[in-house]
């Protein structure tokens, strides 16, 4: 079940990057876990990881503080990830850092359907600045092209 896993990711992570030859990225493969790294495209982008332990610990991140994170991840799901791997990778997909005194405190990952941004997710320090003066930032990747989201679940 373990080595079926990773074995899952090995094939996807092959067709993801097949189809997309030209984009850079950082592979590293063992006994009982691979991680897939790519870089920002910009200084205004992010970076993105996806990694991944035989026992379903996986941890999806970008450089900004913003991630996702669970245990058990069945191989079934792995083409969810790597759809989201795709998106945050494109401008369809952009991460606001909340700052208080200039340090980030909160990240929120937003996609655009129909034209709108929705909140995807969330993550936050538990103890910040709450008196700092407040600004936000966004980050927003231009390595691929976005796929247009409709809310109906189609795609453009």
């Amino acid at each position: 079940m373990k080595t079926d896993l990773l074995a899952s990711f090995q094939e996807l992570a092959d067709e993801f990057l097949a189809a997309h030859p030209n984009v850079p990225h950082e592979r590293a493969t063992g006994d009982s876990s691979c991680q897939l790294t790519f870089p920002k495209s910009d200084d205004a982008g992010f970076d993105v990881s996806f990694d991944l332990e035989a026992d379903g610990r996986y941890l999806l991140a970008t450089d900004h503080g913003w991630h996702d994170n669970g245990e058990d991840l069945a191989a079934e799901a792995l083409p969810r990830y790597f759809a989201m791997i795709r998106d945050l990778m494109s401008p369809a997909t952009r991460l606001r850092e909340f700052r208080s005194a200039g340090k980030p405190y909160r990240w929120t990952l937003e996609v655009e359907v129909d034209g709108q941004w929705t909140t995807a997710g969330s993550t936050s320090l538990l103890f910040w600045n709450y008196l700092g003066a407040r600004s936000v930032v966004v980050f927003q990747n231009n390595t691929l092209p976005a796929c247009r989201l409709h809310a109906d679940g189609s795609v453009a």
